[in-house]
């Protein structure tokens, strides 16, 4: 293993929910509960300062990550 596709599968078995944690600058670890998938980079084919303005719009937030490590439900 080791693709983003096979994490995504991994998730996706699990009902598409991940665990994502970081550490905070005091060495503390924050973790929160998120819906995963893959999508196209949202960029592509939509003009950038449209999707800027629907996302403003609709008080929405994408964030686009790339998994350094990750690891499969024990």
């Amino acid at each position: 293993m080791g693709a983003l596709e096979d994490a995504w599968e991994l998730s996706r078995a699990e009902t598409g929910l991940a665990i994502v944690s970081t550490v905070r600058a005091d060495l503390t670890v924050q973790s929160t509960l998120v819906n995963t998938g893959l999508l196209a980079h949202p960029a592509d084919g939509t003009p950038v300062p449209a999707y800027d303005r629907t996302m403003a719009e609709q008080r929405r937030t994408a964030v686009l990550i790339t998994p350094t490590r990750f690891y499969p439900a024990s």
